[in-house]
């Protein structure tokens, strides 16, 4: 009995990792970038006043923080070891890659582009104009300011499904 509790525990876990969502937003206005993992971890690219980049992972308990710029310890670089050139890499089928591309969902894609050329802005306007009746907000302004706001959303079992069919 408690093997069988154990068992359908370990069953639930899987699914709902499977299908929790997978967030990745970028913000150009608010300036705000992360990758949220639905309630479980969120990986966020901040600013730091000293450090210039840091990245914050919250996971559900303690959040850690990473600072990519700055180096790590010196250590004495040793001669570069060999590598076997008889090894094969695996190349992904441009379908495969493409099938992974379309197993997100756009859930929102705003642009606003400012060529700094009022001439060129008013010939980018059929091309924007044809893109926001299809895919998302895009408009043209006249006023320096270009922006990007995007959310795409997947779920791991769609990325496991773009990779086992053919």
């Amino acid at each position: 009995m408690i093997l069988f509790i154990l068992l359908l525990v370990l069953v639930g876990i899987i699914l709902y990792l499977m299908f929790i969502p997978v967030i990745l937003e970028v913000d150009t206005i608010e300036q705000d970038y992360y990758l949220q993992i639905g309630t479980l971890a969120k990986i966020k690219l901040e600013s730091h006043p000293n450090k210039i980049v840091q990245i914050r992972l919250r996971t559900i308990y303690r959040n850690f923080y990473f600072y990519p710029l700055i180096p790590k310890s010196t250590k004495k670089i040793s001669a570069p070891k060999r590598k076997n050139k008889n090894k094969k890499r695996s190349k992904m089928k441009i379908r495969t890659i493409l099938k992974l591309i379309r197993s997100f969902k756009v859930k929102k894609l705003k642009v606003a582009i400012d060529t700094g050329d009022c001439i060129a802005n008013s010939k980018w306007y059929p091309f924007f104009y044809f893109m926001n009746e299809y895919a998302g907000q895009w408009t043209i302004n006249y006023e320096g300011a270009n922006s990007l706001q995007l959310r795409l959303v997947n779920r791991p079992v769609y990325l496991i499904k773009s990779f086992i069919n053919y």
